[in-house]
């Protein structure tokens, strides 16, 4: 069976992370793609004013920064 290729996260390769990690990861990704279509399907009136739309985009902030952090967890203990 043929070695698969680095997995690159911004750019550069880097060892995957054993079982939880993977699992955190892809958990994270599918929220945020989850967040990013209810924020493209959201009706367009009013949405600076509106409660539900501002959570929307602090929760699709908050996903984004946890994978960051994870993804940068994983390049500095591949030491990249």
């Amino acid at each position: 069976m043929a070695e698969q290729p680095p997995r690159l996260v911004h750019g550069r390769p880097c060892q995957r992370l054993p079982g939880q990690a993977d699992v955190t990861i892809a958990y994270l990704e599918a929220e945020k793609q989850r967040v990013y279509g209810e924020i493209k399907n959201y009706p367009t009136p009013i949405t600076g004013c509106d409660q539900q739309f501002n959570a929307l985009l602090e929760e699709q902030a908050r996903i984004v920064a946890q994978l960051r952090r994870l993804e940068e967890a994983q390049s500095s203990e591949a030491g990249l």
